[in-house]
Formats: C-alpha cells, sequence, structure tokens
C-alpha cells in the first residue's frame, strides 16, 4: 500500500482487513508498449524497493502525472493510503525475473480484496497512459471556462463548455453499457477494477461520473442504464436484477459479464483468466447457493444441475469465420470462451434464447481442468478437458471464402450423413464457427479442421455435432450442438502423457426442428437425433 505523505510516498505494508475502507485505489492505462519503452514510469523493482520502503519515501515529482494526480486527490479527500500496482506489486525487469513473476502470481489474485474493500476507486479513464494526468479536469478533458463570459456573471458563478456535438448537452455512450470512447474501455483489467469497487469516480474525456451501490451522478445529469447498473452492482449480493424485465439469475450475471470482458485488451493473453478472477472470486457464494455451483474451470461454472453446466457451452463467436483465433500459447481448452484470442472484431455472446429455456439432452461425465497454481482456483491453467455422452451426428464441413459474398457465404456448409437427421423440415442450417479454420492432415490417411491463425479455403472434411440440448422461444423450438472435429492431443490434463485422439471445439450449430414453442420431444425423438456417444473435447 502507498503511504501518501507531505511531498513524498512510501510503500508500506497491506493489511486489507484492518486497513478496509481507508485507502482508495487507482485504475489507469500504463500505456503503449512504445510509450512505455519511451518515457519508462517509475515501477516498484527489485531496484527501487528498498528507496519506496524507507522512512524517507520518494519524491511525488519522480512519479508519473497520474499517480502525482491521484495523490492530489486523495489529499483533498482526507485519504492517506492508496493502491497502485505499478508501486505496489514487484514488476518484472526481464524475462527471468522469477521474485518478481512469484510476487504477480500472489498479489493478482488479491484484485477482489483491494478493490472491494477500498474507500474510493479513482479512474483516470480517458488517459492513454500514466503520463497523461486528469487533473485539472478542465484543461485536460476539454471543459473550459469561457473568460469572455465569466466576466460578465456574478461572483461565485461560472460558465463550463463541453465539448462534443450533442445539442442537449447529453453523452449518449453513457446509456450503453460499458461502450464508451474512453481509452481504459477496451483495457481487460479496468473491466473488473470497476464492477468489483464499492464506489468510484471516473473522470472521462466529457464528464466526471460518480457511482456507489445506492446511486450514481455525473456532470452531464445522464442516467445509466439498467443493464450496466446490473453489472455493476455489488456481485456477491444474492439480489438479482432486472433486464428487459425478466429477473436473471447469477449465472446470467456471470454470462453477460463474460461477454462485455471478452473483447477488452490484455497485454499478456495469459492473463485472460486471471484479469476476471477477481469477479469469479466474488460471485463464487452466490452462483453456489443459488446455482448450483461446484466447481471453477476457466471460465466454466461446473453446476449440480446439468442444465446449468450445458448452458455455458453454448457461448457464441458473433463473427468468427472472419477473425483469427488462436492464442500465441495455451490459455484453456477449447470448450471454454477464454481459449479464442481477444480481436477488435469479435465478441461472444450467450443466445438469451437459450438461458432459462434449454434443456439438456446430454449428460457430461468429467469436467477437469490442470491449474498453474493448485491454489489459485481462478488463474491459469495448463490443459484441461470435458467429457460428454449424447447423441452424436457426423457431418461434412466445407469452407470457400472467395465464394458469394452473401450472409449465408459467411457460415459453413454443414451436410448430415442422413437425410432423415433431427427429421428435417428446413434444411438450413445456422452455424457458427468460432474463428478462422483450415484443414491439416490428422494421420495419411485422413483430413481434419481446426482453429486457425489465418484464413484458408478447405474442401469437404469430415466432423461431427454433439447434441447438447433444445430451447425453446417465443416462435419456434430448436437443437443446439457443438460442432467439433478430431485432434491429436498431447498434453491434455489426463494422468498418462500419451498422444491421443480427441476432439477441439471449432463452432456451435443451431438447427430448427419444429414451429411449436411448446413442443416436448420424447426419448425417442431424442435416441432418433444421433448415435450415443461419448466425446473428449480438449
Amino acid at each position: 500500500m502507498v503511504k501518501i505523505l507531505k511531498k513524498t510516498i512510501r510503500v508500506v505494508n497491506f493489511d486489507a482487513d484492518k486497513m478496509s475502507g481507508e485507502f482508495a485505489a487507482l485504475s489507469y492505462c500504463w500505456g503503449s508498449q512504445e510509450e512505455l519503452m519511451r518515457k519508462p514510469p517509475y515501477l516498484m523493482t527489485s531496484f527501487t524497493m528498498s528507496e519506496l520502503t524507507s522512512k524517507a519515501g520518494v519524491s511525488m515529482d519522480k512519479m508519473p502525472l497520474t499517480l502525482q494526480h491521484a495523490f492530489t486527490l486523495c489529499k483533498l479527500l482526507g485519504i492517506g493510503y492508496i493502491w497502485i500496482d505499478a508501486l505496489c506489486i514487484l514488476q518484472a525487469q526481464n524475462k527471468d525475473d522469477i521474485r518478481a513473476k512469484k510476487d504477480w502470481e500472489i498479489e493478482s489474485t488479491k484484485m477482489e480484496v483491494v478493490y472491494s474493500k477500498s474507500k474510493l476507486t479513482i479512474i483516470a479513464a480517458a488517459g492513454t497512459s500514466s503520463h497523461s494526468g486528469f487533473l485539472p479536469f478542465g484543461s485536460y478533458n476539454g471543459v473550459t471556462v469561457l473568460d469572455s463570459i465569466q466576466s460578465l456573471l456574478p461572483p461565485g458563478l461560472q460558465v463550463i463548455c463541453q465539448k462534443g456535438n450533442n445539442p442537449s448537452g447529453f453523452h449518449f455512450d453513457h446509456k450503453y453499457s460499458f461502450r464508451d470512447q474512453d481509452a481504459i474501455a477496451m483495457r481487460a483489467w479496468a473491466y473488473q477494477e470497476e464492477i468489483l469497487s464499492s464506489r468510484y469516480i471516473k473522470f472521462r474525456d466529457r464528464d466526471v461520473q460518480w457511482k456507489c451501490y445506492k446511486s450514481t451522478e455525473c456532470m452531464c445529469g445522464d442516467n445509466v442504464s439498467k443493464e450496466y447498473m446490473a453489472q455493476w452492482g455489488r456481485c456477491n449480493e444474492p439480489s438479482e436484477f432486472k433486464s428487459g424485465g425478466s429477473s436473471l439469475d447469477p449465472l446470467l450475471r456471470w454470462t453477460a459479464m463474460v461477454s462485455s470482458y471478452f473483447g477488452k485488451y490484455v497485454s499478456l493473453s495469459t492473463d485472460k483468466l486471471v484479469a476476471i478472477s477477481g469477479l469469479a472470486r466474488m460471485l463464487e457464494p452466490t452462483l453456489k447457493l443459488h446455482a448450483t455451483a461446484i466447481r471453477y474451470h476457466a471460465g466454466i461454472w461446473e453446476c449440480a444441475s446439468q442444465d446449468a453446466t450445458v448452458y455455458q457451452l453454448c457461448w457464441e463467436s458473433n463473427n468468427g469465420i472472419n477473425t483469427p483465433g488462436v492464442h500465441d500459447t495455451y490459455i484453456a481448452p477449447s470448450f471454454s470462451w477464454a481459449s479464442l484470442d481477444t480481436n477488435p472484431w469479435n465478441d461472444i455472446w450467450w443466445p438469451k434464447s437459450i438461458g432459462p429455456r434449454m434443456e439438456s439432452i446430454c449428460r457430461i461425465t468429467k469436467i477437469n481442468t490442470t491449474l498453474v497454481r493448485e491454489e489459485d482456483i481462478f488463474g491459469r491453467v495448463s490443459a484441461g478437458y470435458i467429457t460428454i455422452q449424447g447423441q452424436v451426428r457426423e457431418c461434412f464441413i466445407w469452407w470457400n471464402p472467395s465464394g458469394d459474398q452473401s450472409a449465408e457465404s459467411f457460415k459453413l456448409h454443414l451436410e448430415p450423413m442422413k437425410d432423415n437427421f433431427l427429421r428435417i423440415e428446413d434444411p438450413r442450417w445456422d452455424v457458427r464457427p468460432d474463428c478462422f479454420l483450415s484443414q491439416f492432415k490428422l494421420d495419411s490417411e485422413t483430413s481434419s479442421v481446426q482453429r486457425s491463425r489465418s484464413e484458408s479455403a478447405f474442401g469437404r472434411t469430415g466432423a461431427k455435432v454433439v447434441l447438447l440440448g433444445y430451447e425453446r422461444n417465443c416462435r419456434d423450438s430448436n437443437v443446439t450442438g457443438l460442432l467439433i472435429a478430431p485432434q491429436i492431443i498431447k498434453h491434455h490434463g489426463i494422468n498418462d502423457r500419451t498422444a491421443r485422439v480427441g476432439y477441439q471445439r471449432i463452432g456451435m450449430v443451431r438447427y430448427k426442428y419444429g414451429a411449436d414453442p411448446h413442443f416436448t420431444p420424447t426419448e425417442e425423438d431424442i435416441k432418433n437425433w444421433g448415435t450415443e456417444e461419448e466425446v473428449t473435447i480438449f
């Protein structure tokens, strides 16, 4: 924790229980790699630690401007301590800095404690780096006093001019969840820092916002969307939030958060699960109480209810076939949303038509992930798999990206091996690939398809659909399944270390099987949909 003195700061030991509500926290952008190289900020390293922890401390003038402004604001508010990641976590100077790596692994698990127990989180939302600053608000954010008019006003009154072209003075992006244009909006770590905070003040490009659990205020006077407040509200309280008039359970709250988080940027892809682990940790008590959650597996909650677990496997990639989706290193098993690489052209979502209306027709016999650190169940994983027993159908897929540029051309063409598959009435499939796909040789005679970082056409190739469940909405009924392709798996999280054939998730499939939204299939219907089989997805 950083202790704020008159002209210096000093790093002291942090006890969350004893200091709860006595400190502030800072959420900000560090800056691009280029800027960090050009103008390195002051950090806690093995070389600066003794200076930062000394009785004399370090002059505030040595700190980047954003940090200096945070110290100034804390003084004005009478807050004597502040938590800042750059100064409170040992930062590595090279890839071989083992001490810093271990400190990061420990401290990164404490974000839920830090931001939920801080008295105030200061969010420097508009600044692109730690050198940007956010005070005085008028000179930085385009809000200025018009001197020519000010001279005509009585003492004590000011005229404020806010930049922008909204005639009402309202900034409409404030209404729509987290979809704003601030520099910090795309920073993955900042997402949970904001939601975890008990209260915060956000310095934006056009506005200053204040939020706490009970209310929200901003300079523009606009109201915040219910969707936003639902996500931001205290995550560990059992009360449900509302969206569109329907109560959503805690599991739907989690998937809504993941959907908002997914497209945000992490400088290290290995932090993808870690940067949302604070939210998972905070939600755990509520999910265990109200959603029968048993254990967390790389972004997926294993629940006692099969329907609840299966529902989480039904995430869809919104623009998958047009985007790369493979990380440069292992992040998560392919059944998890975290296995897809983040990019600005794609996002993921869980169809609202599924949710509570979905009934599973498969059985999850095993789900497992291998943790990098056994004590951190919400952190990084090195392997994982899920075994599903249910109705499986073989199919063929192919892709020709240079074909007709119609909406249908951006879907894989999927052909069932038998004409009576699912008693087809409408021959069109709704297929949503997870990302770019490419063909490869499974063995000397067999080809398969896998996720890829580049687009390439491929001919008719065998794959499978494992059916997860059926859903009903206001118009019709659908079968939902995973599109999977065989792979050679070398490191799969099972006890033996030999290579074996498993499956990789490559997309989602939905098939309309009837126009009656109240139709309930019989056991015989389900048996006719496929062949009973057990598949393991890695």
